[in-house]
């Protein structure tokens, strides 16, 4: 409740021009899935997610991330961009037939297909003000708490601008 107040108080103060800029590193699994989820709910215009693996985006569908994305496009009028880094084209049509049953018209998926692009890195940019990144293991693990390593968050400008870049690009070469 606490996280969520103060995502919602930066907004405010980066939408009136009193920003203060601050990268924070969370180590606490719980901590970084409960921010995801308090980002993506308090967004008011747009995310973008770039999901370093199928595997990092199971994981999340599985804690109920469609789910609150479905709510924050639906009831809040937010765009949601979801790119996903595919290997297998098992995971291409579970991935499509899951984003579609959340989907709504301002929800918008794209596959990375055979692609040079290798990341360990998912990377949730909220409102263009806020960037989370979060290190994924290597193996497929059970659970997300057991896979994720550290995790960035911040609202540096010159961040959000290299992660909204590198997404963009991706978004564009697959589209």
């Amino acid at each position: 409740m606490g996280q969520s107040n103060s995502i919602q108080t930066e907004n405010q103060r980066n939408k009136q021009g009193l920003k203060r800029e601050f990268i924070d590193i969370i180590r606490d699994p719980i901590d970084i899935k409960k921010l995801i989820f308090n980002l993506i709910k308090t967004a008011s215009e747009q995310v973008s997610i770039l999901f370093s693996s199928a595997n990092a985006f199971h994981l999340l569908e599985r804690d109920g991330i469609l789910e609150v994305i479905r709510e924050a496009s639906s009831e809040h009028n937010v765009n949601i961009r979801i790119l996903v880094d595919v290997r297998r084209e098992v995971d291409l049509k579970e991935i499509k037939e899951k984003v579609k049953w959340a989907g709504h018209g301002s929800i918008a998926f794209q596959p990375i297909l055979k692609s040079s692009f290798q990341s360990k890195i998912t990377t949730f940019i909220v409102d263009s003000i806020l960037s989370l990144t979060v290190e994924m293991k290597d193996k497929a693990k059970e659970s997300f708490d057991e896979s994720v390593g550290l995790a960035t968050y911040s609202n540096s400008e010159s961040t959000i601008d290299t992660y909204t870049s590198i997404f963009e690009t991706l978004w564009i070469q697959n589209d």
